[in-house]
């Protein structure tokens, strides 16, 4: 009896020190699984500096560029053409010229004296126009011609008044320069400038407009 006893109780302790390791065993196995299952997350890596800002060009970027105001070009040269037809200009009868802007008054001219050859019959003659020392180049800007337009006169003084000279085209060139060196050109011709100049009619006048476009041409007395 008493060894059953034994038996029995030695058993039972058996069975709950048992049951107590699996327990503990399972419990150790899950911990390891989730120490080894899980990877600790690497830090995010940290986000690299902003670039630093392009250095300021100070200089203009080509294609930019800003062309100087009209009226930071003045006239500093005007170049006229004139086409004798079939009746020449005798020596030693005299010619002179002058160029007027509408609203900055006489710019050029080439004065009585200076153009007393002869201008062959069929023949163009190229003429350099002088400034007028009375005036005030500063004045004379893109701009001034732009806003009023300018006449071109040629006043023709024969040696006799009978002595015809025969006028059958006049075109120019006028140019303006900026301080910087920039220059405009402006080429025109008055194709209805023609006819006979004497001692009678010796003014041929031609005009044009602000957007150097030849309006008229007469002949005055």
């Amino acid at each position: 009896m008493k060894k059953s006893l034994f038996l029995l109780s030695f058993l039972c302790i058996s069975t709950l020190l048992l049951a107590q390791i699996k327990t503990y065993t399972k419990s150790t196995r899950t911990t390891n699984q989730k120490i080894v299952g899980e990877v600790p997350l690497a830090p995010a890596p940290e986000s690299a500096p902003a670039p630093a800002p392009a250095p300021v060009n100070k200089s203009t970027v080509p294609g930019t560029e800003t062309a100087p105001a009209p009226s930071a070009y003045k006239l500093i040269s005007t170049r006229v053409s004139i086409k004798t037809g079939a009746d020449n200009k005798e020596f030693p009868s005299e010619v002179t010229m002058w160029l007027r802007a509408t609203n900055c008054g006489l710019c050029m001219e080439q004065q009585m004296g200076n153009l007393r050859n002869e201008m062959k019959i069929n023949s163009t003659t190229e003429i350099g126009l002088e400034k007028n020392n009375r005036g005030n180049p500063e004045s004379w800007t893109l701009e001034c011609f732009q806003n009023g337009g300018f006449s071109l006169s040629i006043v023709y003084f024969p040696n006799l008044l009978t002595d015809a000279w025969k006028i059958e085209g006049v075109s120019m060139v006028l140019l303006f320069e900026s301080q910087d060196g920039g220059q405009i050109s402006k080429s025109l011709t008055f194709n209805n400038a023609s006819g006979f100049l004497d001692g009678f009619n010796h003014n041929l006048e031609c005009k044009a407009d602000g957007k150097f476009i030849p309006t008229t041409s007469s002949i005055k007395p």
